[in-house]
């Protein structure tokens, strides 16, 4: 049983920005950090046990930007606003270039 634990993360990134960290005590002796980063960019989260820095930290990790739908784009003769033929097969192409990534 681990008592009187601090196990406190911190994070240094590319913009000046409070991070929120939500810290669980697992029943092992273990404890899950979550937490959800303000942009993209590289961090560096460092974690503290006992007010000392743990070994192998700090972890450095990469933040991909999100998707933008606004960069997306569709088109071929199976969006056709005038209609398509029953029966008749068509087909569309989604252009997602530069968009992030997301699923379609």
């Amino acid at each position: 049983v681990s008592i009187g634990i601090k196990c406190a993360p911190g994070v240094v990134g590319p913009a000046e920005a409070d991070i929120d960290f939500d810290i669980i005590k697992n029943d092992n002796d273990t404890f899950t950090v979550k937490y959800t980063p303000p942009g993209p960019g590289r961090y560096t989260i460092m974690v503290l046990f006992a007010s000392q820095e743990i070994p192998i930290s700090p972890f450095h990790i990469k933040v991909d930007p999100s998707h933008d739908a606004n960069k997306v784009k569709a088109e071929g003769p199976g969006l056709n606003r005038t209609g398509v033929e029953v029966g008749k097969p068509t087909h569309f192409t989604v252009f997602t270039k530069g968009a992030g990534k997301a699923k379609l």
